[in-house]
């Protein structure tokens, strides 16, 4: 996988696959990055979002050109003193997370659901998807 997260480049394995893609904020002011953990296994790679107190029908989840997106926008409510809140620390923020599939990911099939504050996103592997290889000469 390769993963771009504030202008750093970081490289973990994925079994010689590429999936990767670029994670984060990039041009959207108001988001905020949100933790995520990238599960492989042999028929799909699960993607769970942490994100604790959204409602199902808040998240956009969408492929285009071989990227998903999964973006949470939050509603800016005004707080007003007719609440008797003491002290409001809670903060549901917007969020946008994109990652590059590549072509052993069935884009097609991808499905979400969303259970107890984590958003679980399945992307299916396409059967007997062989990753390209060529050897490369030493000069």
């Amino acid at each position: 996988m390769h993963y771009h997260h504030h202008g750093r480049p970081e490289f973990a394995g994925c079994r010689g696959r590429f999936m990767g893609g670029r994670f984060g904020q990039y041009g959207h002011p108001g988001f905020s990055a949100v933790p995520v953990n990238i599960r492989e296994t042999d028929a799909q790679y699960e993607i769970h979002v942490a994100a604790p107190g959204r409602n199902k029908t808040d998240f956009q989840i969408s492929v285009e050109s071989r990227i998903l997106t999964i973006a949470y926008q939050a509603e800016q409510a005004e707080k007003t003193g007719q609440d008797n809140w003491v002290r409001n620390e809670f903060r549901l923020r917007s969020f946008e997370r994109r990652f590059e599939l590549h072509d052993g990911i069935d884009a097609d099939n991808i499905t979400a659901q969303y259970k107890e504050g984590v958003l679980l996103v399945t992307l299916p592997k396409v059967a007997d998807y062989q990753s390209p290889k060529h050897e490369v000469p030493v000069a």
